[in-house]
């Protein structure tokens, strides 16, 4: 949307003061138009006869003319009062290109994609910066989908013992780094004793290196036995 700019003594100055009141209208209307247009003040002479209802449109742009606040301008008008005062096309067009980038990022943000959040106002952004390109342009990688063609075993993850005593698998919902793929990831996850996994595939590796110290039982598939963990059954 834009507007029409209009000083607080415009309406006082003497030559439009002179006119009469339905002229005075007839310009402002102009001035919208040409806004909404982004026309940069030049109007069309068809064009008056959309957006005016002045019954006596001849007369009227003849006197807004003669007054020196209309041009000819071929097959049309071009306003000279008040259009140093409004946006230029270029201004207009940049202000809705802004505006539909905003809507952009609010839908988005609503269906719960955050890549284009400012972390000053989005806490999900806020979680994870590495992966938000208003914080880091160069990164646009989905922060919820590892992956899949990382071979097994060659990440650079660290050793679950290493970070305490194990746990039964549980559900993670927010953003950690895998100890295999060293990838962040926000969403559902592996969990156990402090380690973070961000897919079956890692916890399949990473089950091999310790079956033990994760889960007692492991004649059970990892699939199953996880979502007997969310379902609260015994892991």
């Amino acid at each position: 949307m834009t507007w029409v700019k209009l000083d607080d003594n415009a309406l006082d100055d003497p030559t439009f003061v002179g006119l009469e009141r339905g002229v005075r209208l007839l310009h402002l209307e102009a001035l919208a138009w040409s806004n909404r247009h982004a026309a940069g003040g030049r109007v069309p002479a068809q064009a008056a006869l959309r957006f005016t209802d002045e019954l006596g449109l001849d007369t009227a742009i003849d006197a807004l003319a003669d007054a020196g606040l209309w041009e000819a301008d071929g097959d049309g008008y071009r306003l000279v009062w008040l259009l140093d005062d409004q946006p230029t096309p270029e201004e207009i067009e940049a202000t809705r290109t802004r505006n539909r980038n905003k809507q952009r990022r609010h839908r988005n943000h609503l269906r719960g994609d955050h890549a284009g959040c400012d972390p000053k106002w989005c806490k999900a952004a806020a979680r994870n910066p590495v992966t938000n390109p208003v914080t880091n342009p160069g990164s646009n990688d989905s922060p919820t989908r590892p992956d899949p063609t990382l071979p097994v075993g060659e990440g650079e993850g660290t050793r679950g013992d290493d970070f305490g005593p194990p746990g039964p698998i549980v559900a993670l919902q927010r953003s950690r780094a895998c100890v295999r793929c060293q990838r962040d990831f926000l969403g559902l996850g592996y969990g156990s004793g402090g380690v973070a996994l961000c897919s079956s595939r890692c916890l399949d590796a990473w089950l091999a290196t310790d079956p033990p110290a994760l889960i007692e039982d492991d004649s059970a598939d990892v699939g199953e036995r996880y979502l007997r963990s969310v379902e609260g059954g015994p892991a």
